[in-house]
C-alpha cells in the first residue's frame, strides 16, 4: 500500500514546456534544478 501525497499531476502546455527548456538550456540547468525553478515561478 503506497502512502503519502496523492495530488493530481500538474499539466503544461507547450509554449511552458519550451520555455523550460529554452531555459534550462540558456543556464545550463540540471533537469532537477529545473523543476525547482519552475515549481518556484
Amino acid at each position: 500500500m503506497k502512502t503519502g501525497n496523492r495530488r493530481k499531476p500538474r499539466l503544461f502546455n507547450g509554449l511552458a514546456i519550451t520555455t523550460a527548456l529554452m531555459v534550462k538550456r540558456v543556464f545550463s540547468m540540471p533537469r532537477k534544478n529545473l523543476q525547482k525553478f519552475i515549481n518556484f515561478i
